[in-house]
């Protein structure tokens, strides 16, 4: 499981540098929606194929195969995440972690790792 999400999570980093005019339309569009009722409606039509897709590319399975309760889980998980990278990449993509260290940050945040220092 670690070696698909490294390579899959590698992959689309390199998705993202290489679209990075997209992925930065998409924030616009996304930023815009709060105030664009029908933008808005867009976007929620959409989120649930979104996330059933990423399921299916993230897991290399049918996206046809993919239940509602892995959309919900797994989809909205996989969401997050590349929301997140996406910001990252279009304010500074030096700073966008890399697959390795996304795999890194969730073993220590599901306790598999040395305490984080506060301060």
């Amino acid at each position: 499981m670690t070696e698909r999400f490294q390579s899959n999570w590698s992959r689309a980093l390199e998705l993202f540098g290489k679209h990075q005019a997209m992925w930065r339309a998409q924030l616009e569009a996304v930023m815009r929606a709060e105030h664009d009722p029908a933008l808005r409606e867009a976007f929620d039509r959409a989120q649930p194929e979104a996330r059933r897709v990423l399921v299916g590319l993230f897991h290399g399975i049918d996206e046809r195969e993919v239940d509602e309760e892995k959309t919900r889980v797994l989809g909205s998980f996989y969401m997050t995440l590349v929301s997140g990278v996406v910001v990252q990449q279009a304010l500074n993509p030096g700073l966008t972690p890399d697959a390795r260290d996304l795999i890194e940050g969730m073993r220590r945040v599901l306790g598999g790792g040395p305490p984080v220092p506060s301060g």
